[in-house]
Formats: structure tokens, C-alpha cells, sequence
């Protein structure tokens, strides 16, 4: 009897471990990998020919199996798509596709494109991501101008503030807008005019860290737009960074000239209307423009100063006073 029923109990423990080894064998034979995706589709809007856009899809596998991206293929050669790091994506992770597109010349109109994703995922081996928006026509698009391009901001010294203006235009037939302004480390950029309409001009004003210059300075500045064809507008910053002699202070008024001379027509002959005055002294100057009519514009300046000085072709000169009866 005893015997039997050891016979007996011993059978229910082998049909249970077989229970638990078919169940086992059921449950890993229906795990998969399931690839989601954010977003089916992407609109970038409107591109003006020769111009790009990049958008990012989220890939997640919402299955119980690792994910394998095996092709990711575009439908065109306007577009490109790109997974970044690993292709084999755990349960529950995600990954980054990257799509890009290029708008084409002689593409103009509606523009329509897909990339397919092909992986592991056995209900849905090829899935599709769409693509689409508008290519404009160049000659439309907005066009960014920077006038004079190098900026020279001639002579500066070092510890004194110094400063140079870009300006700025929009030749184009859109509204122009600055994005961004980068710049290299000798050079901090002002607030600039955010968005020009068609025909606009604005100003940039930029500081000159004469602290992290010295002599010949060659600096930059990196304009970013929705300028389709110079998004990324870099302009050379020029100039000359002087030091004091150790121990003694700058002595004397310096006058140089700002920027680009402008040519007169029929003379040969140029002419700078912007001036730039440094006052190295400890006493104040006073600045007199003579102009042919007679009429005399003054500014003063103060110790350790600067100021910019505007002259026309009426202009006779600049005279710096210091006192009464001194002149320099």
C-alpha cells in the first residue's frame, strides 16, 4: 500500500514539472519584439529649394523580446534616415531615428516621401514612416546681408571697453529671422533685431573683451538664420589690440578711423565717415566738428573714454580741445 502510494505521489510531481516545462516552452515560444513609433508621419512645413530639414522619430519596442532594426531604407534620395547608436533595442527601450530632408531644385510643390523600417517584429516586419510638405521656389526666400563683411574694429587697447556694430539687412522677399548668434571668445554679441521684413535693416552691437586679446585680433561671428541658403552666416571680426606699458598709464587722444572708407564718384578719392576717439588723458576733451556752413556740432569726452564721432562730406575736420586754449 505504501509502496503504491509513494508510485502515485511521485507521478503527480513528474506531471507537474512537465506541466511547468510545457507552460515554459508556451510562454517563451510566443515572446516578441513589437516596434512603436511616436509619431507615423512628419510635416516639415515649407523648404525653399536647396534648403534642409531634420526631424526625430522615437522607436520603442513595446514587446518582450529584443528589437533588431535590421534596414532602415528611404523612398528617394531627397531623403535620409539614420538610427542612432544600437540597432538591437531591449524590451520596454527606445532608440532615435533620424530623418532628414534635402528640398531640391526643380522639386517645387507638395512633396511626399516615406522611409520604411525593417526588423524582427513578426506582425509588422516593415513599417513606414511619411513624409511630406511644401519645396518653395528660390528667388522667394528670405537673404541675409551683412554690410561691411569683415567688421574691422580698428584699434583697441587692453582693459578698455571697445565695440563694433553689424549690420544687418534683408535682401530677400520673406521676413528674415535671426535664430542664433555664436561667437568666438574675444566677442560678445548684443541683442539683435530678431526679425527683419523684406527690405529691413537692424543693427548688432558687439563688445570687444579686449581682456582675452591681444595684438592682431581675429575673431568671429556666426549669424544664424532661416536664410535658406546661408543658415549658418560666419563673419570675420578684424583688429589690433594694443597694451599699456607696464606701470604707466595711456597718455595723449587717439583718433582712428571705423570701418570701411566710402568712395567719392568722379574724385579717385575715398571718404571715412565714422571715427572712433580715445581719450587716454585724466582731464576731459571737448570735440568740435567745423562744417562749412559755419555750424559746429561739440561733444565732450570724459577721462579714460570713447566716442564715436559721425562726420558728412560737409564736415571740416575734428578738433579736440583740451581747455580753452589748448589744442591737440
Amino acid at each position: 500500500m505504501e509502496a503504491k502510494e509513494l508510485m502515485s505521489s511521485r507521478l503527480r510531481q513528474v506531471v507537474v514539472l512537465l506541466s511547468i516545462a510545457l507552460l515554459a516552452t508556451a510562454a517563451s515560444s510566443h515572446a516578441a519584439a513589437v516596434l512603436e513609433v511616436d509619431t507615423p508621419s512628419w510635416d516639415f512645413g515649407k523648404l525653399y529649394a536647396g534648403s534642409q530639414e531634420e526631424h526625430i522619430f522615437t522607436l520603442r519596442n513595446a514587446g518582450d523580446a529584443p528589437l533588431v532594426i535590421d534596414l532602415v531604407r528611404p523612398s528617394c534620395s531627397a531623403c535620409l534616415g539614420v538610427v542612432s547608436g544600437d540597432r538591437r533595442i531591449a524590451p520596454g527601450a527606445t532608440a532615435e531615428l533620424r530623418v532628414s530632408y534635402v528640398a531640391k531644385q526643380g522639386a517645387e510643390g507638395a512633396a511626399s516621401a516615406y522611409v520604411t523600417i525593417q526588423s524582427n517584429d513578426p506582425r509588422n516586419a516593415f513599417l513606414r514612416v511619411t513624409i511630406t510638405g511644401t519645396v518653395l521656389p528660390l528667388g522667394e526666400q528670405p537673404v541675409l546681408v551683412v554690410d561691411p563683411s569683415p567688421v574691422n574694429f580698428d584699434l583697441a587697447f587692453v582693459g578698455m571697453p571697445a565695440r563694433a556694430v553689424l549690420h544687418l539687412r534683408n535682401a530677400g522677399k520673406q521676413p528674415l529671422t535671426i535664430t542664433k548668434v555664436l561667437a568666438s571668445g574675444a566677442i560678445r554679441p548684443g541683442a539683435g533685431p530678431g526679425t527683419l521684413a523684406a527690405g529691413e535693416a537692424g543693427e548688432m552691437g558687439l563688445e570687444i573683451l579686449t581682456d582675452k586679446a591681444r595684438g592682431l585680433a581675429q575673431e568671429w561671428v556666426k549669424v544664424q538664420s532661416n536664410d535658406p541658403v546661408h543658415p549658418d552666416l560666419l563673419v570675420p571680426i578684424y583688429g589690433y589690440v594694443a597694451e599699456k606699458p607696464a606701470g604707466q598709464p595711456m597718455v595723449g587722444v587717439i583718433i582712428v578711423p571705423v570701418g570701411n572708407p566710402l568712395p567719392l564718384p568722379g574724385t579717385g578719392t575715398s571718404f571715412n565717415p565714422r571715427w572712433e576717439l580715445i581719450n587716454g588723458l585724466s582731464v576731459p576733451v571737448q570735440v568740435t566738428i567745423p562744417a562749412a556752413d559755419g555750424k559746429q556740432e561739440r561733444q565732450t569726452v570724459l577721462p579714460g573714454g570713447k566716442r564715436q564721432i559721425e562726420l558728412s562730406e560737409e564736415s571740416e575736420g575734428i578738433v579736440v580741445n583740451l581747455g580753452p586754449a589748448m589744442k591737440r
